[in-house]
């Protein structure tokens, strides 16, 4: 992957974190979800709009039902069915970036099919520490390195 798809990446996760922090995280996100998947769904068409590894654009169209589903926070106060609209975003999430990196036919959906799904639903948990990763490789500075990772050190340290 090169440098400029790196920081395309990490532009989106660092626009997504904050825009989870200060539109999800709060006490009544009600017209913040549609909100925060509108910005989701124009990072992500900024990212897969002139990208030679994205294949299959038309992936992006999942982020239609995607944000259907958001808007029954704004819609109703019945926190019902947050749970079951949690695993459907997630399942929509999985299968749109399937789609998008052309890893997924829906017209011949079999059990591997499937499977690729919802191992894909965690790989961002197995993924987590990539973009640290790239960080040490553009510096080539040992000193930078041993403070990058004290830095990443601290971080779990706070998380847990």
């Amino acid at each position: 992957m090169d440098n400029k798809i790196k920081s395309k990446l990490s532009f989106y996760g660092i626009i997504s974190a904050i825009a989870f922090i200060y539109l999800i995280l709060t006490n009544n996100p009600s017209v913040s979800f549609p909100i925060f998947f509108v910005i989701q769904f124009a990072v992500l068409f900024f990212i897969a709009k002139n990208n030679e590894d994205v294949i299959n654009v038309k992936g992006l169209l999942l982020m239609i039902p995607i944000f259907i589903i958001s808007l029954k926070n704004f819609i109703s106060a019945n926190d019902m069915f947050i749970p079951i609209n949690l695993i459907a975003i997630t399942f929509l999430y999985s299968v749109m970036f399937l789609l998008l990196g052309n890893e997924l036919n829906l017209l011949k959906l079999n059990i591997s099919g499937i499977f690729k799904t919802i191992v894909n639903i965690f790989e961002p948990f197995i993924n987590f520490i990539v973009p640290f990763k790239w960080i040490t490789e553009r510096t080539k500075n040992t000193e930078k390195n041993i403070l990058v990772k004290r830095i990443i050190l601290g971080m779990i340290c706070i998380i847990e």
